[in-house]
């Protein structure tokens, strides 16, 4: 069927005529070179054998299309959005600009398959589902990945550039993504520079009485051109928290942990010192010791630096540079290889 047929195909899908039952023109049917026969709203073609099959641009919107066979299939902007695809087999099939917002992957096999600009993309239970399917050796240049359900079970060799351009390939659709935003967007690549280059990482419990010194030494890392992050927790913690703090600490330049209150740090120290390697500069108020099981922690740390012990606010803030900023930088010199230093 040519163009005329495909664009009367999708114009009476989106509209029927309702009116009344002799106002209703004829099912329409699209009969392909294999005789397979497409019934509307939505088609059936469970089972259908539609290899090779030149689909583009049809609204297949909602169609059942599990079990079938569309391997080398034309489907270049097709409309595919809340489609049947479970245990489908799509390999090498052309879903350039296709919408499976929605589609239910299910097992599919798509290996192979060029995803160039397509949309997986899903909202709270109306999502695209993923599970089990195979996506391996696909094209996903420029492909959007949100929202999905479940884990592929398959992804390697997944090629994310055009064929004008040198081959890069992952092994992770999401990652994939990343990888192409980071290439093509400066903006990505100056907010990555800026969180491996500039972020220090400030560790404790800042309560009100605390709260001048933050503020202080917030400010100063900033005339100093660092991104100050503040992780400031409840101590009732739990997987997300463990989570969050190992992950700032390995996005982190260097670290400064505020032991002025023995129990402000001490979990969040116990679980990044020993386990992340990053420079960690230890600050505490004149008077006060830390925990009696610190010593551990040293010991099992590299990159924990010795305590630097400061009288008020303002000694801290003189002494930032000579005590803690370049203590801190020499000591991520020693934890780094030179070629990986900003």
């Amino acid at each position: 069927m040519g163009d005329e047929g495909r664009d009367r195909w999708n114009r009476e899908r989106a509209t029927p005529d309702t009116s009344g039952l002799e106002s209703i023109p004829e099912p329409l049917t699209l009969t392909l070179s294999n005789s397979v026969k497409i019934s509307l709203q939505p088609p059936n073609l469970w089972l259908a054998d539609l290899e090779g099959a030149d689909l583009t641009g049809y609204d297949l919107s909602g169609a059942f299309l599990s079990g079938a066979n569309l391997s080398g299939a034309i489907l270049k902007d097709c409309d595919l959005s809340g489609a049947h695809l479970i245990v489908t087999n799509l390999q090498n099939a052309d879903l350039r600009g296709a919408d499976l917002s929605r589609a239910n992957l299910l097992d599919a096999n798509l290996t192979s398959a060029n995803l160039t600009d397509a949309a997986l993309v899903g909202a709270l239970m109306l999502r695209t589902t993923i599970s089990d399917a195979n996506f391996d050796r696909c094209n996903i240049h420029g492909i959007s990945v949100w929202g999905t359900r479940g884990d592929p079970k398959r992804q390697n060799d997944l090629t994310i550039t055009t064929i004008a351009e040198p081959t890069i390939t992952v092994d992770d659709i999401e990652v994939g993504q990343f990888v192409y935003l980071l290439l093509h967007n400066q903006k990505v690549r100056n907010v990555i520079q800026t969180i491996t280059s500039k972020v220090v990482l400030l560790l404790g419990r800042f309560t009100d009485d605390r709260k001048a010194v933050l503020d202080r030494l917030r400010d100063e890392l900033r005339e100093r051109n660092f991104s100050p992050v503040l992780f400031d927790f409840d101590p009732a913690a739990n997987q997300d928290f463990t989570d969050t703090v190992t992950l700032l600490a390995r996005l982190a330049r260097f670290v400064i942990a505020d032991l002025t209150d023995a129990r402000s740090v001490q979990q969040e120290l116990t679980l990044v010192a020993p386990n992340v390697m990053v420079a960690i500069c230890p600050i505490i108020l004149a008077g006060q010791q830390p925990w009696s099981m610190y010593g551990d922690i040293q010991r099992r740390s590299r990159g924990l630096l010795p305590i630097h012990e400061y009288s008020d606010i303002d000694d801290l803030i003189q002494g930032l540079q000579e005590n803690v900023i370049v203590p801190a930088e020499i000591k991520r010199t020693e934890l780094l290889p030179s070629q990986t230093l900003a």
